[in-house]
């Protein structure tokens, strides 16, 4: 377990949140593999019908923790946290609400493509900046977020890489709504409590029925997804993006093809 990730079980709802607030909830391997683990937990426990997952102290999560990021770049690490606790949550079995306030940066926003709803604060921002930092996008989004809300829109989010705000998200159907921040929790808990009084089984088959068509590729395009990642840490272009952020400029691709 992690001592930056709360979880808490109230009546049939398992709340998971990232508790790291400091450094805006960025994600380590530790939290990765207590998420995963709090996830197989519930999905075993015939007592939890729907999950939460949200961010304390006003955001959601800035993505992976920088300096494990930029260790694993330069490892021979074959086992890789985020995919560990993707590969539990692209195809879990009961229901997963996304509570997002602040800032969704990376895995922290393409983890709620994965969510079957998803409730944003007017203060969250959601950022895919796979392309900023000479990457290619992850967690199966390359298919997934075309799917969910069509190719303009998942164009304008990863091929442009900047910040979308709640409202505009809502607008391109990737939030189910947008509430006051004061409200975002009792909205989140309110759709998992009508969750939790509905017949399981059916719910659990509705999910399955929606997702079946999808989850195979997603998976398939989440594993080819992360060996090109990987490959990709080690490029120019991504030790040019690197070098900017630390050396606090803008980088330069032009002389890149």
């Amino acid at each position: 377990m992690s001592d930056y990730i709360n979880i808490e079980k109230t009546e049939s709802v398992l709340k998971i949140g990232f508790n790291r607030p400091d450094k805006k909830n960025a994600l380590n391997g530790a939290m990765y593999f207590a998420v995963r683990d709090a996830l197989i937990a519930g999905g075993d426990d015939p007592n939890v019908r729907a999950v939460i997952i949200y961010g304390a102290g006003g955001d959601f999560t800035a993505g992976n923790d920088l300096k494990e990021f930029l260790e694993f770049a330069s490892s021979n690490q074959e086992t890789f946290p985020a995919k560990e606790f993707l590969d539990v949550l692209i195809p879990y079995s009961k229901p997963v609400i996304a509570a997002v306030d602040g800032l969704a940066v990376g895995i922290g926003a393409t983890m709620t493509i994965h969510c079957d709803l998803v409730y944003a604060s007017e203060e969250t921002r959601f950022q895919m900046p796979f392309v900023n930092l000479g990457l290619n996008p992850e967690a199966g989004s390359s298919f997934a977020l075309p799917q969910l809300i069509g190719y303009h829109n998942a164009a304008e989010i990863i091929l442009l890489g900047g910040m979308v705000t709640a409202k505009r998200a809502y607008e391109m159907g990737f939030v189910n709504a947008v509430v006051k921040q004061s409200e975002l929790m009792d909205t989140a808990m309110n759709a998992a409590q009508r969750i939790a009084e509905l017949p399981p089984t059916p719910i659990r088959l509705a999910k399955s029925m929606m997702k079946k068509h999808f989850t195979d590729k997603i998976m398939e395009t989440n594993e080819k997804e992360f060996r090109s990642f990987v490959g990709r840490l080690s490029s120019s272009e991504a030790g040019e993006a690197v070098q900017a952020f630390m050396e606090k400029r803008k980088p330069d691709f032009s002389q890149f093809e």
